[in-house]
């Protein structure tokens, strides 16, 4: 089981909703096999989309997982990182999502908004991308 990447598709509609209190080191899924991808301890890399441009919001580092009619992931809140995304403070992310080679070796090869087709479902990260992302992260403004 590795860390993986998820995409927020809502999180525009979220956060006009809640603000900040959407930010919660929380994550559900539909996806049925979503238990086969991660375990306690991963991480789950959380991007969104503005207009055309990425940004990594968070990372989730998963406490707990359960089925309540949805996958959901309990995330450790001391753990957990949420990263400031307002544009003085971070650049577009979609250079780095195009330089991941993802557990399954197939990179992201859409650009702009078309990426979030190749990332609507959980995708496992290799060693080398969460390294990648780790070490991204360290540059970003926590929130």
């Amino acid at each position: 089981m590795a860390d993986c990447l998820v995409y927020w598709k809502v999180f525009p509609q979220q956060y006009q909703e809640l603000g900040r209190a959407a930010m919660t080191p929380n994550w559900n899924t539909a996806y049925e096999y979503f238990p086969d991808l991660v375990k306690d301890g991963d991480n789950l890399w959380v991007v969104i989309r503005r207009v055309d441009l990425w940004y990594l919001i968070q990372r989730i580092s998963i406490k707990d997982v359960f089925f309540d009619g949805v996958w959901r992931v309990e995330g450790d809140p001391c753990k957990s990182e949420v990263f400031d995304v307002r544009m003085r403070n971070q650049p577009d992310f979609t250079p780095i999502l195009r330089q991941l080679n993802f557990a399954s070796g197939k990179k992201i090869t859409k650009i702009g908004g078309m990426i979030g087709t190749q990332i609507q479902r959980p995708r496992p990260l290799s060693d080398a991308d969460v390294v990648l992302l780790s070490n991204y992260a360290k540059t970003l403004q926590k929130v």
